[in-house]
């Protein structure tokens, strides 16, 4: 099964919220593929934490869906399972989340915006994902004093997060920084 578009795996993702941020804010609350973090849930006799990072189901089912993967190994060299008996480290946010379990996000990348020439409000600002893939082309409008939005180039849609007081920020809070050239 090929993966989900970025938008579909967002929407996807969007409904999924981490209990607690401890990272450096970028993007949304809801969980992103390679995010890492804890997980905490409770079993019948005790409370697990756990390490986790958000990868992709490429090996396991092949469905390219967005998938925790709990664990790898810890301070023994043995490998972390999700249950006793269990050898599986994968778990579905799903499931994760019909678990009572609580998600800590620790560490995000963040994508890269770059302006495609000139600078400035309406002028074309390329966004690249953290894997280094071209996701879009985008540009800022300052709607009211102070209050920058970032709006898809192609279909003039708002995209999905706050306004922020410049358009870095506006960038910052859909999970990408400025980067200067």
């Amino acid at each position: 099964m090929k993966p989900l578009g970025e938008k579909i795996e967002h929407q996807l993702l969007d409904r999924f919220h981490y209990g607690d941020r401890q990272d450096d804010g970028y993007g949304p609350d809801s969980p992103r593929v390679s995010d890492k973090g804890w997980i905490v849930w409770q079993t019948a006799f005790n409370e697990l934490d756990r390490p986790f990072e958000i990868v992709r189901d490429e090996g396991r089912g092949r469905t390219g869906l967005p998938l925790l993967l709990i664990g790898m190994e810890d301070d023994y060299g043995d490998d972390w399972h999700i249950r006793e008996n269990d050898d599986s480290q994968y778990m579905s946010l799903l499931e994760a989340g019909l678990d009572g379990a609580s998600l800590t996000l620790m560490e995000r990348k963040h994508g890269i915006a770059r302006w495609r020439s000139e600078r400035g409000e309406s002028k074309p600002i390329e966004l690249t994902a953290p894997d280094g893939k071209p996701t879009g082309t985008v540009y800022a409008y300052q709607s009211e004093p102070g209050e920058w939005r970032i709006y898809d180039k192609y279909g003039g849609r708002p995209l999905e997060g706050e306004p922020g007081e410049t358009i870095t920020d506006a960038l910052r809070h859909i999970g990408y920084q400025l980067e200067e050239s």
